[in-house]
């Protein structure tokens, strides 16, 4: 199943989808987020040119740091996974909770 055109308004608009997992650790949670990113600057040829690379991430964070600018430090269990193909970010998602489960960053509390 592809992400609902909504989810993916919600990607190019660079929004990000998340959702949250059952944590492994006591005083964690756990998160699967997509988004993407481009190395040109936005708003130049090269930008438009390029294609979007998603990016996928899975990870467990420390309650106390939910609430504070998140590095890859702070990230336990963290795995990524980076396609430039709509069909193997959805594949990547949807190894971790169903498509339709996926929301907006903010609905769902994510760090970005």
């Amino acid at each position: 199943m592809p992400f609902t055109p909504e989810q993916m308004r919600t990607l190019v608009d660079g929004g990000g989808l998340a959702v949250e997992l059952p944590a492994t650790r006591e005083g964690h949670r756990r998160f699967v987020t997509v988004g993407w990113h481009k190395l040109a600057m936005a708003g130049t040829p090269e930008f438009a040119a390029e294609p979007m690379t998603y990016v996928g991430l899975v990870y467990e964070i420390h309650e106390s740091a939910m609430d504070t600018w998140v590095s890859n430090l702070d990230m336990r269990d963290r795995a990524s996974f980076q396609t430039e193909s709509e069909e193997e970010i959805v594949q990547f998602a949807a190894r971790y909770a169903p498509i339709d489960a996926y929301s907006k960053f903010l609905h769902v509390g994510a760090p970005r």
